[in-house]
């Protein structure tokens, strides 16, 4: 269940408590589904699935950083492509492509997790979760301006790429899911269990461990409970 939904624009950052407001956060598909308006999101699938399961919510023109990251990180690694367009006072360092390693790298601060894990759905929310919530998203829009120069003065036609991919992402959620051989119990679990840790370590679902192996494990194993799961 979605506990606290973070908005940032250039100028605010908003913390809304959707407990408050459950049966009107439909009304944010007026700005989500906009095409004029674009929306940065990190790991973009993850949030974007719990807005629609949660409150009908979809976004169109999204750009994902994590994606971008991974794109860049890539970019960085080929051949005659490791001077940074921006010239930052450090050198990039994408070996994880988390936002604690996005906001060190483009904006020289480092993000506090030390509430990761806490009780969000507590309430009245303490002063010091409210302002770690508001840091989740106040640097997503200056990341994605880094990442979109960075990216464009290397390949910038990958750019376009990775604004597709968001959009197939998100199409993708919507496609009704074909049948399996291996029992659609099991898999589920599996998925689940693949976002916790994801969370838990603030990684991509896929940089944890891809689709495939999901599959694979599903079709190997028996498992009925999430916490058997996580306890492999």
């Amino acid at each position: 269940m979605t506990s606290l939904i973070q908005i940032s624009t250039r100028s605010n950052n908003y913390v809304i408590d959707p407990f408050l407001l459950w049966n009107d956060l439909w009304r944010l598909n007026e700005p989500f589904t906009n095409p004029k308006i674009l929306k940065v999101l990190h790991a973009c699938p993850t949030d974007s699935a719990y807005l629609r399961r949660d409150f009908g919510v979809h976004l169109v023109n999204v750009f994902d950083t994590q994606n971008a990251s991974i794109v860049l990180r890539d970019l960085m690694s080929a051949k005659n492509s490791n001077l940074s367009l921006t010239q930052p006072k450090k050198t990039l360092n994408f070996e994880r492509t988390t936002l604690l390693s996005l906001v060190k790298n483009f904006c020289d601060v480092s993000l506090n997790k030390e509430f990761q894990t806490a009780d969000w759905a507590q309430r009245p929310l303490p002063h010091d979760l409210l302002n770690y919530a508001a840091q989740d998203t106040h640097y997503l829009l200056k990341c994605y301006d880094h990442l979109r120069e960075e990216i464009l003065g290397r390949k910038p036609e990958t750019l376009l790429e990775i604004y597709d991919d968001a959009c197939f992402s998100l199409a993708k959620q919507l496609r009704p899911k074909k049948p399996t051989s291996h029992s659609p119990d099991i898999a589920g679990q599996i998925y689940k269990a693949r976002v916790t840790v994801a969370r838990v370590l603030d990684e991509n679902v896929r940089e944890c461990f891809p689709s495939n192996d999901v599959k694979a494990i599903a079709e190997a194993l028996d498992i009925r409970n999430e916490k058997q799961i996580l306890a492999l």
